[in-house]
């Protein structure tokens, strides 16, 4: 117990602790107070609410410490893949990509748009240097 702080926050089983000291959380949505045993309480990196797994299921990374909660999943942050069952952010399923160990098709399909992305990036800087290089020839030729 938390003897020297106030306020104090009390879960359903008991067990007490001031703000301060994380031992009971409060969740934004349900306005439940409660420890860590009891329900967690996960504080989603991307819209920074502070919910109760049973409120919002939080997803986290199983490579980097990387987390959400499932309403702010998407292919910039932590998503659940259905094939494999594994939660994942897209950061590491790339670079598990790159090194050749990424082997589930429904994690690839969860990269498909940031490697849409990054070949459209790459295509139009091939067309720039293309433009660049057309340019200098022709300069050099008249």
């Amino acid at each position: 117990f938390c003897d020297n702080c106030c306020p104090m926050m009390y879960c359903e089983c008991g067990k007490a602790s001031c703000m301060d000291c994380f031992g009971v959380e409060f969740c934004e949505s349900c306005n439940g107070t409660f420890c860590i045993e009891c329900r967690p309480i996960c504080l989603c990196e991307c819209c920074n609410r502070n919910r109760c797994m049973d409120c919002a299921i939080h997803l986290f990374c199983t490579q980097c410490t990387k987390s959400n909660c499932i309403q702010c999943s998407n292919e910039d942050n932590v998503q659940w893949c259905e094939v494999c069952e594994e939660d994942n952010c897209n950061d590491c399923r790339y670079n598990a990509l790159k090194d050749g160990s990424l082997d589930c098709k429904g994690c690839r399909g969860l990269l498909l748009p940031r490697i849409i992305q990054e070949n459209e990036a790459q295509q139009r800087e091939i067309e720039m240097l293309k433009f660049v290089v057309l340019n200098a020839v022709s300069k050099e030729i008249a």
